[in-house]
This record gives structure tokens, C-alpha cells and sequence, in this order.
């Protein structure tokens, strides 16, 4: 599964692949709450360490961002599964998924 945050223009960009992708809604539990409360510890700001905890919890593949601190800060993250991607990145990590099939 796949959750994706970004600016609106870029989702028309990446439309394509949404659409090979299931996606559904996700509820904030308390577990997420508590897990991104940690991320800010971390120097990670609030919407994102949000966002990085949903994936975290979650168990979700990607989280693709534009914002390279974010994307630099996550990286330092040990046993975190999501990999945190810019657009291009997550566009050439599925063209490589879809070319493996």
C-alpha cells in the first residue's frame, strides 16, 4: 500500500501512478500519535513527523516528499521501513517495480 503526500500540482503529475496503486484511509490511533510525538523529538516538524508516523505505524512502502530536510532528517531514522523518496525518486522506484514484473 501506498500513501502519498504532496502539493496538488504535482498529483496530477504522478496520476498514473496512483492509479496501479490501492489506497484507503487511514484513522490516527494513539499509537501514531505517540510514534509522532517521537519523530518530533527528533527535530521533525509536526505535519511531517505526522506523516512519517502514519507510514511508520502503518507499515506503508513510500512516503514520497519534496522537501529534502524532511527527506535528510527521515533518513537518519533507524529500523524505519518506509523509505522516504522525492517525486522523481518514487516515480523511478515503481517504473523499476512495473519493469520487474
Amino acid at each position: 500500500m501506498i500513501v502519498v503526500a504532496f502539493k496538488d500540482h504535482l498529483m496530477i503529475n504522478l496520476k498514473f501512478v496512483l492509479e496501479l496503486r490501492q489506497t484507503e484511509r487511514i484513522t490516527l490511533s494513539d499509537k501514531i500519535v505517540k510514534r509522532a510525538k517521537e519523530f518530533e523529538m527528533r527535530n521533525i516538524k509536526a505535519i511531517d513527523a505526522l506523516h512519517l508516523a502514519i507510514a511508520d505505524v502503518e507499515k506503508i512502502d513510500y512516503l514520497c516528499t519534496c522537501d529534502d530536510r524532511f527527506r535528510k532528517s527521515a533518513s537518519k531514522i533507524k529500523k524505519l521501513d518506509t523509505k522516504i523518496v522525492s517525486p522523481i525518486e518514487f516515480i523511478e522506484e515503481c517504473e523499476n517495480d512495473y519493469d520487474n514484473k
